[in-house]
C-alpha cells in the first residue's frame, strides 16, 4: 500500500510542479472511472486489513475477495488503455494476480527484507491472508515481492514487479490526466460517438 500512496502522492505533486491542474481530472473521458477508483484504492487497503483473524482458513480471501478487485482494476485499466499509464496499471496487476493465483498468495522473499529480517517482520508475512513466505517451490518468483524498497522504518519493505508497474502506471496517469486541458487527454478523437 505504501507504494501505491507513493504513486499518488508523486502523480499529484509532479502534475502540480509541471503547471497541471486538479480541474484537468474533470476533463477526462474516464470510463468506469468510479469503479476504477474504488478498485485500486481497494486494491491498496484490502490486503492491511486484518481480515484472517476472521477465518479459520483465511486464503479464501485471495480467490474471493481479491482476485475480483484485481480482475476489475485490470478491465477499467484496459478499458481505458488510450490514457497513458492505463496499461502499465494493467501489466501491473496482472503481474501481481499471475503469481498470487499460482502460489496462492503473493510470496515474500524475506531474506532481502531491507535491513535485518526480524521477528515482527516474519510474524507480519505469517499472519497476512495475501502474502505467503518464498520457498523453494515458489513458482514465478521473479513476479513475487522480492525486491527491496529502502527508507525508514514502517516505511521500507519489499516490492514486486507488478507493484513497480502499477505505482508507474498510476503516477504516469495522474500526471498526464492533470495536463488535460493541454491536450486531448482521453478525449475521443476518432469520430465516433
Amino acid at each position: 500500500m505504501t507504494i501505491l500512496l507513493a504513486a499518488v502522492t508523486f502523480g499529484f505533486g509532479f502534475g502540480w510542479a509541471t503547471r497541471g491542474s486538479i480541474r484537468g481530472l474533470e476533463s477526462v473521458d474516464l470510463r468506469f472511472g468510479g469503479a476504477m477508483l474504488v478498485a485500486v484504492s481497494l486494491l491498496g487497503i484490502v490486503p492491511v486489513l486484518p481480515l484472517g483473524i476472521l477465518l479459520q482458513d483465511p486464503r479464501w480471501l485471495v480467490w474471493f475477495l481479491w482476485t475480483p478487485i484485481a480482475a476489475l482494476t485490470v478491465f477499467t485499466a484496459l478499458t481505458n488503455r488510450r490514457i497513458t499509464g492505463m496499461l502499465l496499471v494493467a501489466a501491473g496487476v496482472l503481474a501481481n494476480a499471475c503469481v498470487v493465483v499460482v502460489n496462492g498468495g503473493m510470496p515474500v522473499l524475506a531474506a532481502n527484507l531491507p535491513g535485518a529480517v526480524t521477528i515482527e517482520g516474519l510474524d507480519a508475512i505469517a499472519k497476512s491472508w495475501l502474502h505467503v513466505s518464498a520457498t523453494a517451490s515458489t513458482q514465478l518468483l521473479v513476479l513475487a515481492d522480492v525486491i527491496p524498497i529502502p527508507g525508514p522504518q514502517g516505511l521500507r519493505g519489499l516490492a514486486s514487479l507488478g507493484d513497480i508497474l502499477l505505482a508507474l502506471g498510476v503516477a504516469s496517469a495522474l500526471v498526464k490526466m492533470m495536463h488535460a486541458n493541454d491536450s486531448a487527454v482521453g478525449s475521443n478523437t476518432d469520430g465516433a460517438a
